[in-house]
C-alpha cells in the first residue's frame, strides 16, 4: 500500500513539474524490429522499443479455446472486470463496444487511472494499444496464434516516463503479475465459451 502512494505521489509529481507523459500521435512501427516477441512481427513505435524503455513485460500462455473466441473476449473491455479482478471502472470514451483501432479507453488498475488509443487492431492476431497514466507512456500488445485448437498468446508491454525511470523493479515485478492474472483469467472465459 505504501509503494502505491509513492507511486501516486511520483505521479502527481509528474504532473506539477511538467514531466507527466500524455497519449502520443500514432507512430509507424520502429525499424529495431529485433525485439518482436514472434519472428516477423514488428510492434513497437519508435521510442518505445524494449530496448529504450526501462519497463518491459512479457507474459504468454496457450489457452484452449480457437483465436476468434480469445478475440472476442479482448475486444470486449466493458467485460473485462468479471475476469480480471484489477481492472476496475472500465469505460470507453471513443468507440463502439467492441473495441478496434481509434478506440479509447480508460480503467483502474495498479492504482491509476489509465487511459489509451487503440492503434491496431487485427482481428484474430494482433490488438496494440498507446497511452498510459500520469507520469506514464506504455505501449500494450496482445499477439495471438493459432497453436493446434487453441491460442498461444503473448502479450508483451513497454513504458517509458518519470515513474518508470523511478520505479522500473517494482513496475516490472507489479505488470509481470498483473498480466499473468489477466492471461488467466482470460484463459478461463475464453475456454468456458470455447
Amino acid at each position: 500500500m505504501r509503494l502505491l502512494s509513492s507511486v501516486a505521489a511520483l505521479s502527481l509529481a509528474a504532473a506539477v513539474t511538467g514531466c507527466a507523459s500524455t497519449p502520443a500521435a500514432p507512430r509507424a512501427a520502429s525499424d529495431a524490429c529485433s525485439s518482436a516477441p514472434i519472428e516477423g512481427l514488428c510492434i513497437w513505435p519508435n521510442g518505445l522499443e524494449p530496448a529504450v524503455s526501462p519497463v518491459y513485460v512479457y507474459n504468454e500462455a496457450t489457452i484452449p479455446a480457437p483465436p476468434q473466441v480469445v478475440w472476442d473476449h479482448l475486444t470486449r473491455p466493458l467485460e473485462c472486470p468479471a475476469w480480471f479482478s484489477q481492472a476496475k471502472n472500465v469505460r470507453i470514451e471513443a468507440g463502439p463496444p467492441v473495441i478496434g483501432a481509434g478506440s479509447v479507453v480508460v480503467w483502474e488498475m495498479l492504482g491509476a487511472t489509465i487511459r489509451v488509443k487503440v492503434e491496431r487492431a487485427e482481428a484474430g492476431k494482433l490488438l496494440a494499444w498507446e497511452g498510459g497514466a500520469t507520469g506514464v507512456h506504455a505501449y500494450h500488445a496482445w499477439i495471438l496464434v493459432p497453436a493446434g485448437k487453441g491460442t498461444r498468446v503473448v502479450t508483451v508491454e513497454t513504458e517509458n516516463g518519470a515513474v518508470p525511470g523511478l520505479l522500473a523493479p517494482y513496475l516490472r515485478s507489479a505488470l509481470h503479475e498483473a498480466h499473468a492474472e489477466w492471461l488467466r483469467g482470460l484463459g478461463e472465459v475464453a475456454q468456458n465459451r470455447r
